[in-house]
Protein backbone atom coordinates (compact mmCIF):
# COMPACT_ATOMS: atom_id res chain seq x y z
CA UNK A 1 0.00 0.00 0.00
CA UNK A 2 1.53 3.32 -0.98
CA UNK A 3 0.91 6.44 1.03
CA UNK A 4 1.46 9.72 -0.73
CA UNK A 5 3.02 12.56 1.18
CA UNK A 6 0.43 15.08 2.35
CA UNK A 7 -0.09 17.54 5.21
CA UNK A 8 -1.41 14.58 7.22
CA UNK A 9 1.54 12.34 6.26
CA UNK A 10 4.90 14.12 6.41
CA UNK A 11 8.05 12.77 4.84
CA UNK A 12 10.29 10.79 7.20
CA UNK A 13 13.00 12.75 8.96
CA UNK A 14 15.85 13.24 6.53
CA UNK A 15 18.41 12.58 9.28
CA UNK A 16 17.38 8.95 9.76
CA UNK A 17 15.50 7.93 6.63
CA UNK A 18 14.64 4.69 8.44
CA UNK A 19 11.00 4.56 7.44
CA UNK A 20 9.16 5.33 4.24
CA UNK A 21 6.26 6.81 6.26
CA UNK A 22 5.91 8.24 9.76
CA UNK A 23 3.01 9.31 11.95
CA UNK A 24 2.48 13.05 12.29
CA UNK A 25 3.68 14.46 15.63
CA UNK A 26 0.93 14.42 18.24
CA UNK A 27 -0.92 11.43 16.73
CA UNK A 28 -0.31 9.32 19.84
CA UNK A 29 -2.08 11.03 22.72
CA UNK A 30 -1.12 8.89 25.70
CA UNK A 31 -0.50 5.40 26.97
CA UNK A 32 -3.88 3.64 26.89
CA UNK A 33 -3.02 0.31 28.50
CA UNK A 34 -0.37 -2.29 28.86
CA UNK A 35 -0.76 -5.96 29.57
CA UNK A 36 1.39 -8.49 31.34
CA UNK A 37 1.33 -12.26 31.63
CA UNK A 38 1.50 -13.37 35.27
CA UNK A 39 1.98 -16.85 36.70
CA UNK A 40 -0.12 -16.17 39.82
CA UNK A 41 -3.08 -13.87 39.17
CA UNK A 42 -4.18 -13.73 42.82
CA UNK A 43 -0.70 -12.83 44.10
CA UNK A 44 -0.43 -10.20 41.36
CA UNK A 45 -3.89 -8.84 42.27
CA UNK A 46 -2.79 -8.46 45.89
CA UNK A 47 0.49 -6.80 44.86
CA UNK A 48 -1.02 -4.22 42.48
CA UNK A 49 -4.27 -3.68 44.39
CA UNK A 50 -3.43 -4.09 48.06
CA UNK A 51 0.25 -3.17 48.22
CA UNK A 52 0.42 -0.49 45.51
CA UNK A 53 -3.15 0.68 46.04
CA UNK A 54 -4.25 0.63 42.39
CA UNK A 55 -8.00 0.65 41.68
CA UNK A 56 -9.17 -2.73 40.32
CA UNK A 57 -11.73 -2.30 37.56
CA UNK A 58 -15.14 -3.80 38.32
CA UNK A 59 -18.52 -3.98 36.57
CA UNK A 60 -19.03 -1.39 33.83
CA UNK A 61 -15.43 -0.17 34.15
CA UNK A 62 -14.18 -3.44 32.62
CA UNK A 63 -13.73 -3.11 28.83
CA UNK A 64 -16.31 -5.19 26.94
CA UNK A 65 -13.53 -7.10 25.15
CA UNK A 66 -12.21 -8.38 28.48
CA UNK A 67 -15.47 -9.14 30.33
CA UNK A 68 -15.56 -12.86 29.37
CA UNK A 69 -11.92 -13.31 30.43
CA UNK A 70 -12.51 -11.45 33.71
CA UNK A 71 -15.62 -13.57 34.38
CA UNK A 72 -13.55 -16.71 33.75
CA UNK A 73 -10.89 -15.54 36.22
CA UNK A 74 -8.25 -15.22 33.51
CA UNK A 75 -7.74 -11.44 33.57
CA UNK A 76 -7.90 -8.56 36.01
CA UNK A 77 -7.37 -4.87 35.25
CA UNK A 78 -6.23 -1.90 37.30
CA UNK A 79 -6.49 1.85 36.65
CA UNK A 80 -3.16 3.64 37.04
CA UNK A 81 -2.99 7.15 38.53
CA UNK A 82 -2.47 8.68 35.05
CA UNK A 83 -5.64 6.97 33.73
CA UNK A 84 -3.90 4.19 31.81
CA UNK A 85 -4.91 0.59 32.48
CA UNK A 86 -2.78 -2.37 33.54
CA UNK A 87 -4.22 -5.71 32.34
CA UNK A 88 -2.91 -8.87 34.02
CA UNK A 89 -3.42 -12.10 32.06
CA UNK A 90 -3.24 -15.37 34.00
CA UNK A 91 -0.63 -17.74 32.58
CA UNK A 92 -0.15 -20.35 35.34
CA UNK A 93 2.39 -22.29 33.27
CA UNK A 94 4.38 -19.17 32.45
CA UNK A 95 7.98 -20.08 31.84
CA UNK A 96 10.98 -17.97 30.97
CA UNK A 97 10.68 -15.92 27.77
CA UNK A 98 11.44 -17.73 24.53
CA UNK A 99 14.36 -16.28 22.61
CA UNK A 100 12.13 -16.21 19.52
CA UNK A 101 9.56 -13.43 20.11
CA UNK A 102 7.20 -15.06 17.60
CA UNK A 103 6.78 -17.93 20.06
CA UNK A 104 5.40 -15.72 22.83
CA UNK A 105 1.72 -15.38 23.67
CA UNK A 106 1.39 -11.94 22.09
CA UNK A 107 -2.12 -10.98 23.26
CA UNK A 108 -0.94 -10.41 26.78
CA UNK A 109 2.49 -8.86 26.33
CA UNK A 110 1.86 -5.56 24.71
CA UNK A 111 1.73 -1.81 25.09
CA UNK A 112 -1.14 0.18 23.58
CA UNK A 113 -1.32 3.91 22.90
CA UNK A 114 -4.41 6.09 22.78
CA UNK A 115 -5.02 7.61 19.36
CA UNK A 116 -7.87 9.75 18.08
CA UNK A 117 -10.35 7.51 16.24
CA UNK A 118 -10.26 9.77 13.18
CA UNK A 119 -6.50 9.11 12.89
CA UNK A 120 -6.67 5.33 13.33
CA UNK A 121 -6.80 4.45 9.60
CA UNK A 122 -3.88 6.79 8.95
CA UNK A 123 -1.86 5.13 11.72
CA UNK A 124 -2.54 1.63 10.35
CA UNK A 125 -1.63 2.71 6.81
CA UNK A 126 1.55 4.37 8.07
CA UNK A 127 2.57 1.23 9.93
CA UNK A 128 1.99 -0.90 6.82
CA UNK A 129 3.85 1.57 4.61
CA UNK A 130 6.83 1.60 6.97
CA UNK A 131 7.08 -2.20 6.64
CA UNK A 132 8.21 -2.44 10.23
CA UNK A 133 8.54 -6.10 11.28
Amino acid sequence: MAIASSPEMPEPPSESGLFSAVLPPGTLRSLHHFALNVADLEASRRFYGDLLGLHELQGEDIPATLKPLVAAGQVTSFRLPNGAVLDLFSEPDLGPPDLNPRQQFTRASHLAFDIASEQFDLAVATYKQARYP
